[in-house]
């Protein structure tokens, strides 16, 4: 297996993975695809053209990149195109409205956009505001005054050296923001690297692997957590286009898919699948799960034949602790990885409890590099995320006398739905444009599915009277599908403290009342 040292510093980036495993793997395949396969020497000479191309539009070792793709085959090569050229790739959640999409390719700094012709509708309205665009490439067909996808391909596959160094910037995901707007996460190259080689010792993948990947590529858990393990270990990688749990089976078997992911709402999905007697012939041999609930983790076992590896970090923090490979504690997340962090449980003032209490985790990277570098251009935020040298989680959890951390929940105010991190702050401020709004609370309620369901909690303004099904429709169009609250509620008032703080837990107490429209249904809560 390999491990991080078996990469010189000077050779660990992006770019440089890709043409030395190009050099050695050459014809082998590494991605396969619904409409057919790519190898590594086709891969590395297609993004090296695309990376000459941005240089060649004044796209230089800094810079911003945003992608706004589907998942398809052009994703792969524009992340390791712009790491070619020395870039920093900004994956664009797809399901953004017109105002947010603004916000991250205006806050990243892009200076190119790459961006599939199906999402140009929510970019029209807001074009004119994104002043630092030089180029808009859109893959598709060529829009408007835009150059076409395939114009990046039009450059020669030489190679150049860009100048960029392991410990530099390489991405910046925008992760959900909880007392603000969502914060751009600035990874260096070796944090790909240290996360990949982790993610490969962890599943025992070699090369003869396969990573099925279903998730979206504007997430981490399809690029640094697929793709780049795959690579480093010399093994290959098998892209859907989306998950489906009628198709999930059939797919992996058709690629020969051994190593996956199976993160929030997917694990209750596949299990509400009809049992068949086949449900665990297939190569799949290894799950990596995220935020699926402890009480799935042996179902899922021993239906589909699978071994689950849990993992528990973020994309600031790293893969924090795992499940060990051969060994297992049912309702643990696993323990601690000791080869790069320390953690501990702290109180609200980042006192460490004893052990087996309830607190935030809170972890310390021994090596450098491994984890977010920064919040981009949020120094007060970055600030307050590392105080007293520990990088806060905003999660709870305990850690038993064993050494087994045990996930215990969230503690900041952002909520889970759909495999996406929802900032109550910007939920808030969208609901709050409703003329007849004087002002809202978002709060995460259980669904039945896992992860969180969406409850807002409306005051209406003076002399105001809010009809709570157009007020939902408005919410459809104005919010990414994902956003949208399943619950409303009509109340008095928003409990606050003394500071003007919203006092959440006094409304997630309520939990659902007989004054709770739910959107499923169209109708209130029966008591």
């Amino acid at each position: 297996m390999v491990r991080i040292e078996d990469f010189p510093k000077e050779r660990r980036t992006l770019g440089r993975l890709l043409s030395d495993q190009a050099e050695k793997l050459g014809s082998k395949v590494f991605l396969q695809h619904e409409h057919g396969s790519i190898t590594y020497a086709e891969l590395d000479s297609i993004a090296s053209r695309a990376a000459n191309s941005l240089r060649a539009a004044g796209v230089a070792k800094g810079d911003k990149v945003a992608v706004m793709l589907p998942n398809c085959p052009e994703y792969i090569t524009m992340q390791f195109a712009v790491a070619k050229a020395g870039a920093v790739q900004a994956p664009v959640n797809t399901e953004l409205t017109p105002e947010l999409l603004a916000f991250t390719i205006d806050n990243c700094d892009a200076k190119v956009l790459v961006v599939d012709q199906a999402f140009m509708p929510a970019l029209q309205p807001v074009m004119e505001r994104l002043g630092k665009l030089r180029h808009v490439f859109v893959r598709g067909r060529k829009s408007g005054p835009f150059h076409a996808y395939e114009d990046l391909l039009a450059a020669d596959a030489v190679h150049f050296d860009s100048g960029v160094a392991w410990h530099e910037p390489v991405a910046i995901f925008y992760t959900s923001g909880t007392t603000g707007v969502s914060k751009g996460v600035v990874l260096p190259h070796n944090h790909h690297f240290d996360f990949g080689c982790t993610l490969v010792q962890c599943a025992r993948s070699g090369p003869e692997d396969v990573w099925y990947v279903c998730a979206p590529y504007y997430h981490g858990l399809a690029q640094f957590m697929s793709t780049v393990p795959a690579m480093l270990a010399g093994g290959g990688v098998a892209l859907a286009e989306r998950f489906s749990a009628s198709r999930f089976w059939s797919d992996i078997r058709k690629y020969r898919a051994t190593v996956s992911w199976l993160v929030y709402t997917m694990a209750p999905f596949l299990l509400k699948q009809p049992e068949r007697p086949d449900d665990a012939d297939h190569p799949l041999r290894t799950y990596y799960t995220v935020g699926v609930a402890a009480s799935l983790v042996e179902p899922l076992e021993k239906r589909f034949g699978v071994n689950v590896i849990q993992m528990l970090g973020s994309t600031e923090q790293g893969p924090v602790a795992y499940t060990p490979y051969d060994r297992k504690k049912y309702g643990a997340v696993g323990i601690v990885n000791t080869r790069d962090f320390e953690v501990k449980i702290v109180d609200e003032f980042d006192e460490e409890l004893p052990t087996g209490s309830v607190g935030e985790y809170v972890s310390r990277s021994k090596r450098p590099f491994v984890r977010m570098l920064e919040y981009y251009k949020m120094p007060e935020a970055t600030a307050a995320a590392t105080r007293n040298l520990w990088l806060h989680s905003g999660d709870a959890a305990r850690v038993d006398e064993e050494g087994w951390i045990y996930f215990e929940g969230r503690l900041k105010d952002s909520i889970r739905r759909g495999g996406e991190n929802i900032s109550a702050f910007e939920l808030e401020a969208i609901a709050g444009t409703y003329p007849a709004i004087e002002e809202c609370a978002a709060l995460a309620m259980p669904s039945e599915v896992g992860e969180d369901e969406i409850k807002l909690c409306i005051v209406q303004a003076a002399r105001q009277k809010v009809d709570l099904a157009a007020f939902h429709a408005f919410c459809k169009q104005k919010m990414p599908k994902y956003m949208v609250p399943r619950y409303l509620e009509v109340v008095q008032s928003i409990p606050k403290t003394g500071t003007g703080k919203v006092e959440k837990v006094t409304l997630q107490k309520l939990g659902l009342t007989p004054q709770t429209w739910d959107a499923v249904t169209g109708d209130y809560i029966k008591p």
